[in-house]
């Protein structure tokens, strides 16, 4: 129904990728996944949650995730959640701390989530 030269009548490549494994994305440390998330940076964050799903996928390495093993990983996921929301829908802002130390903290990761989606 669409023109052969556009975009809409473009047919996928339906490839199978290759399931990774804990093998594929080791050695990981906790912390540097907590930081990854707490950077604010784009490419850390998308390699942070790409590990995560690989590691939790992983049959072998899904009682890695404990919270013991991993202090402020549910923070830090909690927190990425909450800015993404806000640079994406600007919703959630009232949910923020009103800690002015906290308030200046989070305004900057914001403003570095928002300038890694506009592309500046």
């Amino acid at each position: 129904n669409f023109p052969i030269d556009s975009l809409e009548s473009t047919q996928p490549l339906l490839m199978k990728r290759k399931k990774l494994t804990k093998v594929d994305v080791q050695p990981v440390e906790g912390w540097r996944l907590v930081m990854a998330l707490r950077s604010g940076l784009m490419m850390e964050s998308s390699w942070a949650l790409d590990t995560i799903n690989i590691l939790l996928y992983d049959d072998n390495s899904v009682a890695y995730f404990g919270l013991g093993n991993m202090p402020g990983l549910v923070e830090a996921l909690i927190e990425h959640w909450r800015a993404s929301l806000i640079a994406v829908f600007d919703v959630a802002r009232d949910l923020e701390l009103n800690n002015p130390k906290a308030e200046l903290q989070t305004k900057k990761k914001r403003e570095k989530i928002e300038k890694s989606y506009t592309g500046s």
